[in-house]
């Protein structure tokens, strides 16, 4: 039966765009939810939780277009998280009116809001951080200063803080919040005064003997827990310094394998002929020797634009999305005949490859390695506690995508580039992670205990020309020049 009372109401879902980007066609920014009532005296803003691009936006439903990617400040949204939560909120909103005409009474602003908030489920940060992005004044001050607050609010806040002033990618996002599954199922009452050094230790033994985690991955962890409690302690939160000095005594593979192909194993990958029911792997092929000539991360690869390419100077401009850095690296024989080979191909967004996502990339590389004969046998050893253990791959079974940017490196230092010269194209800034690939490929190896050799050898050559008489230098070198014509 219909209440005799009722509220009056309308709502105008819209993105939010930033001043500075409004004439951009494609500009993306948060989506809000404007709601009035009781004709007009009261309006709110709310926030849907979620961004979206202005060219993929449905005026007319308020929703963003199906099956639509959506970037802001390095995070991505797709179209049908954004049109749930969109959905989401207007469903509540409703819920919320009817709840205050059963009452019969109009609600504030404020307690409008609150029950939205509360219908929606939403933690205190949550609630916090859409009503700062709201443009509402938050004393965040009164957040530090709640009793019993759990560990699980300030890990919230930290990775919100995170993802806000450092753009932390989807890949990066998902990542912490493997940890913060991990650390809920070690203690899911946990509070950040429970945080001390034994308690860390205790969560190292959980993963080592509970979640059979090795030693290096443990230690990744540790090292991002050590992270937040230094942020809690700059941010005035109170923590046990022991903990925040703690340090994982756990050791690792000294020298772990670095996966790579040598110079024999990418020419064979690059001259295998891909059968005819297989050529759904040629696009893979082709895209990840382009990397293993040019030294590309997956990202960068990901978003190399047709523009980027100079022709004339044979050359293409790389805007790494790890680094920001813009580098110029010259074409070859390898990477010239890839890009000629789609130059003429319009793939989306002016893209210059057909890049496809990373998980499914790295699938095919293991079908595309395995079936060119990429199974020569390579041991890596992890450790677990203080145990070492080794195991057997076959070396086509731990190619992934970024092997492409090692074997670049690994090849380019074979070849006779100097680490400076690499690195200028690879963008790797620190000379401890360059080191890594030096003397990996067996000819670099060779090459480090042949220069005596070389010398040596070098030596006995000048020593024999000294003794020849001019005559016979000259007959020689007149037998070589004939030669080298020939």
């Amino acid at each position: 039966m219909k209440s005799k009372f009722e509220i009056k109401y309308n709502t105008r879902v819209f993105i939010q765009i930033p001043k500075a980007d409004r004439n951009k066609v494609d500009a993306v920014g948060p989506v809000m939810c404007r709601v009035r009532w009781n004709s007009k005296k009261n309006e709110v803003g709310l926030r849907c939780g979620v961004c979206a691009s202005i060219d993929k936006w449905n005026e007319q439903s308020s929703t963003v277009k199906r099956n639509t990617t959506h970037i802001y400040k390095g995070r991505t949204y797709y179209a049908s998280d954004i049109n749930f939560a969109i959905a989401h909120l207007l469903d509540c909103v409703s819920d919320v009116f009817k709840s205050f005409e059963v009452k019969q009474a109009i609600p504030t602003q404020e307690e409008f809001k609150e029950a939205v908030y509360k219908k929606m489920d939403l933690d205190n940060l949550d609630v916090m951080t859409r009503k700062r992005q709201a443009g509402e004044n938050i004393d965040l001050e009164k957040i530090k200063k709640e009793e019993n607050k759990t560990f699980w609010d300030v890990y919230d806040e930290w990775l919100a803080d995170g993802l806000a002033t450092k753009h932390w990618s989807h890949g990066t996002h998902k990542k912490y919040m493997t940890l913060k599954y991990r650390l809920v199922g070690f203690d899911k009452n946990l509070l950040l005064e429970d945080i001390t050094e034994k308690k860390i230790a205790a969560f190292e033994n959980y993963l080592l003997d509970q979640r059979d985690y090795k030693n290096s991955s443990v230690k990744r962890h540790i090292k991002t827990i050590h992270g937040i409690l230094s942020w809690c302690k700059k941010k005035g939160y109170k923590v046990e310094e022991k903990a925040v000095e703690y340090k994982s005594s756990l050791r690792e593979v000294f020298d772990p394998e670095i996966i790579f192909l040598n110079w024999d194993e990418f020419k064979t990958l690059y001259d295998y002929e891909i059968p005819v029911q297989k050529q759904y792997l040629q696009r893979v092929k082709d895209v990840f020797i382009f990397a293993c000539v040019t030294g590309l991360r997956f990202s960068d690869v990901e978003k190399l634009h047709k523009d980027h390419i100079h022709w004339k100077e044979d050359e293409f401009i790389s805007v790494s999305k790890k680094t920001s850095n813009n580098t110029h690296i010259g074409l070859n024989k390898y990477s010239r005949e890839i890009l000629e080979k789609y130059k003429h191909i319009n793939f989306p967004g002016g893209m210059a490859l057909p890049v496809i996502s990373n998980q499914k990339t790295n699938t095919y590389l293991k079908e595309l390695c395995h079936l060119a004969g990429l199974t020569s046998h390579i041991t890596i050893a992890s450790e677990k506690g203080s145990e070492t253990i080794e195991q057997t791959f076959e070396k086509w079974e731990k190619i992934s995508f970024h092997c492409a940017r090692r074997t670049y490196v690994s090849i380019a230092l074979s070849l006779g580039a100097t680490p400076e010269e690499v690195s200028r194209v690879s963008g790797h800034h620190s000379y401890k992670v360059m080191k890594r690939y030096i003397g990996l490929d067996e000819k670099q190896r060779r090459h480090a205990t042949d220069v005596f050799d070389e010398k040596t050898e070098r030596e006995e050559l000048y020593s024999m020309f000294d003794q020849m008489s001019v005559k016979d230098l000259r007959t020689m070198l007149y037998t070589f020049k004939k030669a080298a014509n020939i």
